[in-house]
């Protein structure tokens, strides 16, 4: 009887001091990783359930129970694994809105490179095509042809109308303005003392007179709109940079997507998201010219008029927060979009997570006609 009770005793030491489930001790070490704060700070409540099943499992190897033990170390280990699969799995989508905003401000480099180099080429060629549009006129000029000075105005103001882009701008307006002059130059050289019956030279500045009244407030629009959206080219450049967005210009302007922005059922910003919003109030106070708008997105789950609600009241709270972190109040306006403007599938999933967003866009601003009305 004696042996066995210290049989006994010597099995319940051991049970306590030594051979542990190898999943507690697992668990143990996980949590001394140093990502073990990241784990804990983005996923509290699995961190809480993996923390009480690991007390169970201590509790219950103290006492002697060891399948008991076995069991809660094991839902310990797995929920806290859980946990951290998550969180690789978020920084993994992070990196990818990473990688896609930087495929974005690439193409948008390569697009404006290869605008300019067709700029180039273009201008190049009219430059060599208006230069002997010049000689022959100056040769007109040399001989006192009486149509030399009508000739010269006009060409004045093509080659102001081709400075301004009208090949471009108003290709069907310019050529017909071209081809005119060339029918005039043709006839004055074929007319060296010219002839008063002929309005050859008259109609030509005239054609080229409306082209030039037609070009330049076009050219003033295509200069207000290529600013700005070199302008918007470098937010994009500084938003490409921000962890946990994606960001792509637009027609509106340059947006700025956030996701998981609110808990389940809250209009309240999280407040482990704030940081995003700071970060994009810096942007907004790096590139004060633009105008903010903030627009709430959800799916179509909810019904119309609760999803209107729930994402004007998330915009706001938003927008609330990016005037709090420094952007004046009367540069942000906030929308709610409900679940109007998809932009993925609602019959999966993933496509539901995509439509549940907040966007802030750098609005782009309407260019302003000669006159100070706004131009459509």
């Amino acid at each position: 009887m004696r042996t066995l009770l210290v049989l006994a005793l010597v099995a319940l030491q051991g049970c306590a001091a030594g051979n542990r489930p190898t999943d507690m001790t697992a668990y143990e070490q996980a949590r001394l990783e140093p990502r073990s704060a990241e784990v804990a700070r983005r996923y509290p409540k699995l961190t809480a359930e993996a923390e009480a099943a690991h007390a169970a499992a201590v509790a219950a190897w103290r006492t002697g129970r060891a399948v008991d033990a076995r069991h809660f170390a094991r839902i310990a280990r797995k929920t806290w694994l859980a946990a951290g699969v998550y969180v690789e799995r978020r920084g993994y989508r992070a990196r990818l809105a990473e990688l896609q905003n930087q495929q974005r401000l690439i193409e948008e480099r390569i697009g404006d490179a290869r605008k300019r180099r067709r700029d180039v080429l273009r201008v190049s060629e009219l430059k060599a095509e208006l230069a002997v549009l010049e000689r022959r006129t100056q040769a007109l000029e040399a001989a006192a042809h009486p149509d030399a000075p009508t000739l010269k105005a006009a060409l004045s103001d093509l080659a102001r109308a081709e400075d301004h882009d009208a090949a471009r701008i108003v290709q069907t307006d310019e050529l017909q303005a071209r081809t005119t002059f060339e029918a005039a130059l043709d006839w004055a050289e074929r007319t060296p003392t010219g002839a008063p019956d002929s309005p050859l030279p008259e109609r030509s500045r005239s054609e080229v007179a409306s082209l030039l009244a037609l070009v330049m407030p076009r050219w003033r629009e295509e200069r207000h709109l290529l600013d700005t959206n070199r302008a918007l080219a470098l937010v994009l450049e500084d938003a490409a940079m921000l962890p946990e967005v994606e960001t792509g210009i637009e027609g509106r302007g340059l947006v700025v997507t956030l996701r998981a922005l609110f808990k389940d059922g809250e209009t309240g910003v999280n407040p482990a998201r704030l940081p995003d919003l700071e970060r994009i109030a810096a942007l907004a106070q790096r590139h004060a010219a633009f105008p903010l708008r903030v627009e709430g997105h959800t799916d179509p789950r909810a019904e119309p008029n609760a999803a209107q609600e729930v994402t004007e009241a998330r915009a706001r709270s938003a927008a609330r927060a990016l005037v709090d972190f420094g952007v004046p109040e009367s540069r942000v306006e906030a929308a709610g979009r409900g679940a109007d403007q998809p932009i993925a599938d609602n019959q999966t999933r993933e496509g539901r997570v995509r439509n549940r967003r907040l966007e802030i866009i750098f609005v782009r601003p309407l260019a302003v006609s000669p006159g100070g009305d706004r131009a459509p």
